[in-house]
């Protein structure tokens, strides 16, 4: 079949023949490649480039067992992809480079992992994609087509957004928000802007422009996030709940709130002072000022033509007691547009505003019953009052800490934060729901 040859929606697909390819597709349901079969789906350009927006969308999985050749190039697939026992295609074949379907993942957002073994001969690489969660590669054993080219198990892997860990040969490596690979992106490749990358942005304040990161979602529009960072600043870890808010349809807005403080303030602090550190910057940060900055965001995002369906507020640890009093701040305020959503999560200033500001609007709370930051009584208190709006839910988590969903963290606990991200899709898609939903 030639290349658009398959087009329109299907429920799921199975791939046996010897070559299907497709542009425009969607699957509502999983593929599966088996024996013998080639899979090429998405663009037929080897780069997407920036203004090509991803035109096909798996909604399910991609599994190919025993494959010939798999190709997934600018596309979204909401599961997981599985490729497993292929490796048909030898350097003598020339790696179908002329008929462009040598295997490779490229300018992908895949919202679950990827796992790609047992593949032998051709080239293949894992390239330019946005990543929800892990990438594992092994036993592979593969002939690069690009001279010079280094791989990494037999496979090239370069400039990927990686949300969880990038596993090869054996070992992990926590790559935060960025796996850069042996160089940047490979020839032909342009990595679009898409929901898993930021683009770096400033928003306008009475007292100048304030560095923002923005996420897009794969449609391109839809309902507005500020996303209110942690203690640590904008982190990798808070880039990385950016990347999948805007995989679920968001475009999401993330102020450094630190820039007050000077240039180097408004980038995210790291290292193993970083604690202390960023307690010394939320302790000299003008919290008033912070608020304001705070309800910039929203208007910024209030006022761009991609946004559509309402604004929301999230924050996380600091930025959680900062998104409820900006939250506060726009009901309050005379003229303001209150948001139509907050999400705290273990909102650190929530005890001392509790008493004296209000919010409606729908919210979420999240706390950790083990916190060592924030009194038990204090997370009582706070449960009481907030509580008495009838559209506030309030959840507590049994034997977590403080900033248990920061997977960077030494306090990160995986089975509440899987619970609080699950509760907070499903309250973001009933009170801020995306076009799609």
């Amino acid at each position: 079949m030639h290349w658009g040859a398959l087009t329109g929606t299907y429920s799921n697909l199975v791939v046996t023949g010897p070559c299907t390819v497709g542009e425009e597709v969607t699957v509502n349901g999983n593929v599966s490649v088996k024996n013998g079969g080639v899979f090429a789906f998405g663009h037929p350009n080897e780069g997407c480039g920036p203004d090509v927006q991803a035109t096909s969308v798996i909604n399910g999985n991609v599994v190919a067992r025993g494959a010939l050749s798999v190709k997934i190039l600018c596309s979204t697939v909401n599961g997981n992809v599985l490729s497993t026992g292929g490796g048909g295609y030898t350097a003598q074949h020339d790696c179908l480079i002329n008929d462009g379907i040598n295997p490779a993942l490229k300018d992908n957002i895949v919202a679950g992992s990827i796992t790609v073994q047992g593949w032998s001969g051709c080239w293949m690489g894992v390239i330019c994609n946005q990543v929800g969660s892990n990438v594992t590669l092994r036993g592979n054993t593969a002939v690069a087509y690009e001279p010079g080219t280094i791989t990494s198990d037999g496979m090239e892997i370069v400039t990927n957004t990686i949300s969880g860990n990038l596993n090869c040969r054996g070992r992990t490596t926590s790559c935060g928000s960025r796996n850069l690979g042996v160089r940047s992106c490979p020839r032909g490749c342009r990595c679009r802007h898409t929901s898993g990358m930021s683009e770096r942005v400033t928003i306008p304040t009475g007292d100048g422009d304030m560095p923002a990161h923005l996420w897009l979602p794969p449609g391109g529009t839809g309902p507005g996030i500020a996303l209110m960072q942690e203690i640590f600043g904008v982190s990798d870890y808070i880039q990385r709940r950016g990347h999948q808010l805007a995989a679920l349809g968001y475009v999401v807005l993330a102020p450094a709130i630190y820039w007050r403080l000077g240039p180097a303030a408004a980038e995210p602090i790291e290292g193993p002072s970083a604690l202390q550190e960023g307690m010394a910057r939320a302790g000299g940060l003008d919290w008033e000022a912070a608020v304001t900055d705070g309800v910039a965001t929203v208007s910024a995002l209030r006022g761009r033509d991609d946004v559509s369906g309402g604004v929301g507020l999230i924050g996380f640890c600091f930025g959680g007691g900062l998104a409820y009093n900006v939250a506060a701040a726009l009901e309050s305020q005379e003229g303001s547009q209150p948001v139509d959503a907050l999400v705290s999560y273990y909102g650190s200033a929530l005890p001392g505003l509790v008493d004296h500001l209000e919010v409606t609007a729908p919210s979420l709370h999240h706390f950790g019953r083990a916190d060592e930051f924030i009194a038990a009584e204090d997370v009582a208190h706070v449960e009481d009052v907030v509580t008495r709006q009838p559209a506030t839910t309030f959840v507590t988590y049994e034997g977590a800490n403080h900033a248990f969903d920061n997977d960077d963290g030494p306090w990160f606990q995986a089975e509440a934060s899987g619970l609080a991200w699950t509760r907070t899709e499903e309250f973001l898609a009933h009170r801020l729901p995306p076009a799609s939903s």
